[in-house]
């Protein structure tokens, strides 16, 4: 049973690799197989017990319209997935696309990042320093 287990794990990263590699967007594991979400409409990710909530755009009717996606994986396993993009965790909870921010705002110890759309999310004290270093900005004391 366990060689069929690490059969199919290797599938699995197979699938990834083969799907990542034909078209620019990651493939998301939802209930039934892959949903595939071109990098450049994911806007953000959101952590949800084991499960990720992925926030990207969509075009309906002419209009750009935002949606979710429910994932059964962790955050961490989109953190590793999209490590070499330009995707960072400012959360325990969340993980931004940095091409979609528009401002930084400073909250006592915490911060904020600000995105296109206006929603704002919440940057861990822990992880703020990396985030303006991604930016270019000197990290604060």
């Amino acid at each position: 049973m366990k060689h069929k287990l690490t059969t199919f794990a290797t599938l699995n990263q197979k699938l990834f690799a083969m799907l990542h590699l034909s078209n620019p967007g990651v493939p998301v594991p939802v209930i039934g197989g892959y949903d595939l979400i071109p990098l450049h409409t994911l806007i953000y990710l959101k952590a949800d017990g084991n499960y990720t909530e992925l926030y990207h755009i969509i075009e309906k009717d002419g209009k750009q319209l935002m949606t979710k996606t429910l994932s059964g994986k962790g955050l961490k396993f989109f953190e590793e997935k999209l490590a070499k993009y330009p995707f960072m965790r400012i959360h325990d909870s969340f993980m931004v696309n940095l091409t979609k921010v528009v401002k930084y705002a400073r909250e006592g110890k915490e911060g904020r990042v600000v995105l296109y759309n206006g929603k704002s999310l919440i940057v861990s004290r822990t992880r703020k320093n990396q985030l303006l270093a991604a930016f270019g900005l000197t990290p604060e004391e």
